[in-house]
């Protein structure tokens, strides 16, 4: 299940992080939208990694998102402008499938 949050102009999408991973997905599990990333946790590495990750299925530069919570944690929330919680699950579930389907 993803998770989001309304707010105004936007959208923050709850998810969780594994950074380290040896390889990159992305994933709907029963906890919620989880992502592995490649790189290390230090300097900023992973979240801008995840920033760019997100931005391709969601349509929007890697520029546009923002890390709203959990900028040194695993379990973070990314803010979506200018679209609703709604299309932000449209979109990545698209995503989310058929990254299922690589496997």
């Amino acid at each position: 299940m993803i998770r989001t949050t309304d707010k105004e102009n936007g959208t923050v999408l709850d998810l969780s992080v594994q950074p380290k991973a040896s390889r990159e997905a992305v994933k709907e599990t029963d906890l919620g939208l989880k992502v592995w990333l490649t790189v290390a946790p230090e300097s900023g590495k992973a979240n801008k990694r995840l920033l760019k990750v997100l931005s391709k299925p969601l349509g929007l530069p890697q520029t546009a998102l923002e890390i709203r919570y959990g900028g040194t944690s695993k379990k973070k929330g990314v803010y979506v402008p200018g679209l609703s919680g709604k299309q932000v699950v449209e979109k990545l579930s698209q995503y989310v499938d058929s990254s299922r389907n690589d496997e």
